[in-house]
């Protein structure tokens, strides 16, 4: 009996200890959304990118999908900290509010309420360490303290906990598991599709505790029954291993003592910027030499608002952007301005094409200008200091000038008609034209139809004509400006009448026809195209027949309605 008593007493002393607090008052949802700006700017071109009752998800959905980027919405996990000057802030990984311009923390409790609170403070980032430090609005904090970290490296085998909110199908659910340290201290390679690069970055925290899609940044927990709160943050969450299984990563405490020191105690001299580019610039060419130098990874987020427009406009312009991305706002712009970047580069000065060197480095106000030597050109760049990494602030024809939009707006919408693609030909359409029957001599053509087929025919006298019903299909087209050139690809079946070998013949013939053609459109005259095409008539024919009509080729014009 005593026995018994003993041990009941012992277990409600252990959970008392280790699971004297609820988590989810500390570990928090984190949502983000960018900058208003960039949202109404979305929802400007919101019609154009395809989109149909809301601003980024098909009628189909019947409002099931919450709405993606630029609108609020959750991306990871954060959880509170105490901070020696007595203040509550929030933990969580930069590339969880990465690219994002308003940030909120949502947490959940016991009966299933949720407290939010929004307008947080970006008070620290680093890139490299992948940490972020955010604050409350005195107007809207919360009175509890945070967490309390770990002073000491986790042991292997040691027990640990993870807690956050990754994703069950697309809503966002509470997950606290168990696992052991698996290894202490590991390093990863930071590009591990590239078999040729040996770079690594850590040393991380490998352990067996779940850790899914969107448990970035929640923490990583070890029991303590000394400490108030019965946890200790032993890490913070960054990611898992692709095809493993237990296999997870954590950013370990050293490191965050690390960047919290130089958040609450930055140093701002120029010897030590000045090193943080140097260590930007040598990776930007290693990424360069590499190919895998992609812009909107090195952007500054002030230039992204300063360009983004106008690469907008110029990006659809030249056709690059395609339908399959039109989801995913966020993503055409980032890529529209890659490709303004891009342009201001010949083929071969791109990444992969050149080896850049730095040709001159000089200080201006609030920023560094770089030139570098690539392949024998000048490339001449700017970087601003952003969140305490060195960002691109203007390269080539990103260079923040509004004065280009107006005219930028302008040809896009003239170019409607071009810019659809093979999406132009669902309307109805008329065509005509004139052209020759190779060894026999001229003939007048016309046609109309809608979608990708129609009627056709072929008129030269009563001793010639052609009837044919037929389909066609458009290669995506080559934009020139505001002008577009496109191939089509035709099949025919009908009837052919040509002159009659006796008076027991009528001269019918039956048979196929395929075509091959071009055509022309410009945004000058919507709708309007010229065209020229070639084509092959097998007809049945007899021995008897002496007029060669197999080959067509004829010159015409036509015009579309757009549905």
């Amino acid at each position: 009996m005593y026995r018994f008593f003993f041990c009941f007493i012992l277990f409600c002393f252990t959970q008392n200890s280790f699971a004297q607090i609820n988590l989810r008052e500390y570990v928090g949802l984190i949502s983000v959304a960018d900058h208003p700006d960039i949202i109404s700017f979305v929802d400007k071109i919101k019609i154009d990118l395809l989109y149909s009752e809301g601003p980024l998800w098909s009628e189909e959905t019947d409002g099931r999908i919450p709405r993606m980027p630029p609108y609020e919405h959750p991306v990871g996990s954060g959880f509170l900290f105490k901070a020696d000057d007595g203040n509550t802030y929030v933990l969580t990984n930069w590339h969880v509010i990465m690219y994002s311009w308003s940030y909120s923390i949502t947490f959940e409790h016991s009966l299933g309420e949720t407290t939010v609170y929004s307008n947080l403070t970006l008070i620290a980032a680093d890139e490299e360490m992948d940490l972020a430090l955010l604050s409350f609005d005195p107007d809207n904090a919360p009175e509890r303290e945070g967490l309390s970290l770990l002073n000491r490296p986790v042991r292997e085998g040691e027990e640990i906990f993870s807690a956050g909110f990754p994703a069950l199908g697309r809503q966002p659910v509470w997950q606290f598991s168990r696992g052991q340290i698996s290894n202490a201290q590991v390093m990863l390679p930071k590009r591990p599709w590239d078999e040729d690069d040996e770079t690594v970055e850590g040393p991380f925290i490998q352990h067996t505790s779940q850790v899914d899609p969107g448990n970035s940044g929640g923490p990583l927990l070890v029991a303590d029954s000394a400490s108030p709160l019965g946890y200790l943050v032993a890490g913070v969450n960054a990611r898992s291993a692709f095809f493993r299984q237990a296999a997870n990563y954590s950013i370990p405490v050293d490191a965050v003592h690390i960047f919290l020191a130089q958040a609450f105690n930055p140093v701002r001299d120029e010897k030590t910027e000045r090193q943080k580019l140097d260590q930007r610039l040598e990776a930007v060419i290693k990424d360069w030499e590499g190919g895998f130098f992609e812009l909107y990874d090195w952007l500054s987020y002030q230039s992204f608002l300063d360009n983004v427009e106008y690469a907008y406009y110029r990006a659809f312009v030249k056709d690059r952007l395609y339908g399959e991305f039109s989801r995913y706002p966020l993503y055409i712009l980032f890529w529209a301005l890659a490709e303004l970047g891009y342009d201001s580069l010949p083929f071969f000065f791109r990444p992969g094409n050149a080896e850049p060197r730095i040709l001159h480095i000089e200080a201006e106000e609030d920023a560094y200008r770089v030139d570098f030597l690539i392949s024998g050109r000048v490339i001449r760049t700017s970087w601003v200091l952003e969140n305490g990494t060195w960002r691109i602030g203007s390269v080539g024809m990103i260079n923040g000038d509004k004065t280009r939009i107006a005219a930028a707006e302008k040809l896009y919408n003239n170019q409607r008609f071009v810019r659809s693609g093979y999406w132009a030909y669902n309307g109805i359409f008329f065509e005509g034209g004139y052209g020759f029957v190779l060894d026999r001599g001229e003939v007048y053509y016309g046609a109309f139809g809608t979608g990708y087929g129609g009627l056709r025919f072929f008129y030269a006298d009563s001793d010639y004509w052609q009837a044919e019903i037929f389909s066609q299909i458009y290669a995506r087209p080559l934009r020139f400006g505001i002008f577009a050139l496109e191939a089509n690809f035709g099949f025919g079946l009908g009837i052919k009448q040509i002159e009659k070998i006796d008076k027991n013949d009528s001269g019918l013939r039956f048979g196929i026809s395929p075509q091959i053609g071009i055509e022309i459109t410009s945004s000058l005259i919507s709708g309007f195209y010229l065209g020229v095409s070639y084509q092959y008539n097998l007809y049945y024919r007899n021995s008897a027949d002496e007029t060669n009509t197999r080959h067509l080729l004829i010159f015409l014009a036509g015009y579309r309605f757009r549905e």
